[in-house]
């Protein structure tokens, strides 16, 4: 069982949560009726591989929100593991996170919660990990492992970087001296996919090439700021 929880959730704050769902509807997501906590400032979205909640609060973001059965469990196995947690108020737990992010602990029932159907996405193709932007990767791994990560992929080539999975959600870490966090799918980059999508977005929209002109990733900003990287899939 994963530490923190049965399932989760990708949580970004927004100060218009009608005006980002609108954007992230652009990129193959749909909304779930009710919103969270039944309230227009927050927006409840899935793709089909991720659930997306669009908050109108201020924190660090995209972060997780992880949910179980037994905040008093979690609790207790992250003082096991050595994991930090401030659960001083318990409508608001907090487990801090390398980079300065935070993964937010909520009490939900199993049997209540929403599974996605992990069809893929049809315009940004398959979710590969939310990556956090972390100044030592070493240290970054040490916490991950604690908190009951196993590493998926590893890379040295270039800035280090570490994949990273606990069975409900995947999180990867970069070495940068910019910290922040982002959301990184993978998809066939293609001529018509690039022109589409720079069509909608614009300025926010940035595409890298090879010298052949070849795109190799697109990196999006979205209205409310966050950044979203797709990256050409290397088996098509």
């Amino acid at each position: 069982m994963a530490l923190f929880g049965h399932s989760s959730a990708v949580v970004i704050s927004t100060q218009d949560a009608e005006a980002s769902a609108e954007a992230w509807t652009t990129l193959g997501f749909s909304g779930i009726s009710p919103t969270e906590g039944g309230s227009r400032s927050a927006i409840r979205m899935t793709d089909g591989q991720l659930f997306v909640t669009l908050l109108e609060e201020e924190f660090s973001s995209p972060s997780l929100a992880c949910f179980t059965a037994s905040l008093d469990r979690v609790l207790q196995r992250c003082r096991d593991k050595g994991v930090p947690v401030d659960a001083s108020d318990r409508s608001n737990v907090v487990v801090p996170v390398p980079g300065g992010q935070q993964i937010f602990l909520h009490h939900r029932d199993a049997q209540l919660t929403l599974r996605p159907d992990k069809t893929q996405n049809q315009v940004l193709g398959y979710f590969d990990v939310l990556l956090v932007r972390v100044p030592d990767v070493a240290v970054a791994r040490q916490w991950a492992e604690r908190a009951g990560f196993l590493v998926e992929n590893e890379s040295t080539i270039g800035p280090p970087r570490v994949d990273m999975t606990d069975g409900v959600s995947r999180i990867g870490f970069l070495q940068s001296e910019q910290l922040g966090s982002e959301l990184v799918y993978i998809t066939e980059l293609d001529g018509a996919f690039v022109d589409d999508i720079t069509e909608v977005f614009a300025d926010n929209a940035t595409v890298y090439r090879l010298p052949d002109g070849t795109p190799t990733m697109v990196r999006l900003r979205m209205p409310e700021g966050t950044w979203l990287t797709i990256v050409a899939d290397d088996d098509e």
